[in-house]
């Protein structure tokens, strides 16, 4: 199988991998995001696609899985859901009736992965959303991604996990890893409105606690 780096300019899968400039995960989604039955023109604008869309879901499944390991189990099955979940509820359901029709759709893939992202994209943005609907919406897209290879360690007869392989980060980074993740999801939210600018950003980031102010380690502390 081959891949057009540029006109008349043909690689290898093997090449691009020995490169070390794609991991077998974003050279799938880089396959993912085009037409089956096309060829691939690898060009800066898809690089950037396949970086952000692999971002985008790394950071979305990084917050899913702490809301997970943090939230109470729920006491009463039939306990209702706020009213401020149902519109992304909503939206899942839409999702998954959309990713049915795109596969049906002769494999549309490039649809699918526009749809993954949409939902997550609608996932930051709402407020005052409960963790189970989150964590529910996490789950079903790991199955999805699954499905489509993008993790070696899925397993799809585990209806419970979330987010793909080598998403564990270091203990002492996480507190600055979920800020900055906080700070980049209400910065795309005021780019979707149109409203960014300097002095908006430095506005959410002044509302989020810094670096600075987390405690210092021991292992953090400079040597003498």
């Amino acid at each position: 199988m081959k891949m057009s780096k540029s006109l008349k300019n043909y690689t290898t899968i093997r090449a691009v991998l020995s490169e070390n400039e794609w991991t077998a995960r974003s050279l799938r989604i880089c396959f993912l995001l085009m037409p089956w039955q096309d060829g691939i023109e690898v060009t800066d604008e898809l690089m950037k696609a396949v970086v952000g869309w692999e971002g985008k879901l790394n950071n979305f499944f990084l917050k899913s899985l702490d809301l997970w390991k943090h939230s109470a189990p729920k006491t009463d099955a039939s306990e209702e859901l706020d009213i401020a979940d149902q519109p992304l509820l909503a939206a899942l359901e839409k999702a998954k009736a959309d990713v049915d029709a795109a596969l049906c759709d002769s494999f549309n893939t490039p649809a699918v992965m526009r749809i993954l992202s949409d939902l997550v994209t609608e996932s930051n943005s709402a407020e005052l959303l409960s963790g189970q609907t989150v964590i529910s919406l996490a789950k079903w897209v790991t199955r999805i991604i699954t499905i489509f290879g993008l993790d070696p360690e899925g397993d799809l007869g585990n209806p419970d996990r979330i987010g793909w392989s080598g998403l564990d980060i270091p203990m002492l980074a996480k507190p600055y890893v979920y800020l900055a993740s906080q700070l980049r999801d209400q910065v795309r939210t005021l780019a979707c409105s149109g409203s960014v600018d300097h002095i908006a950003i430095a506005k959410l980031a002044d509302g989020i606690t810094t670096a600075e102010s987390l405690p210092v380690t021991e292992s953090s502390e400079p040597y003498d």
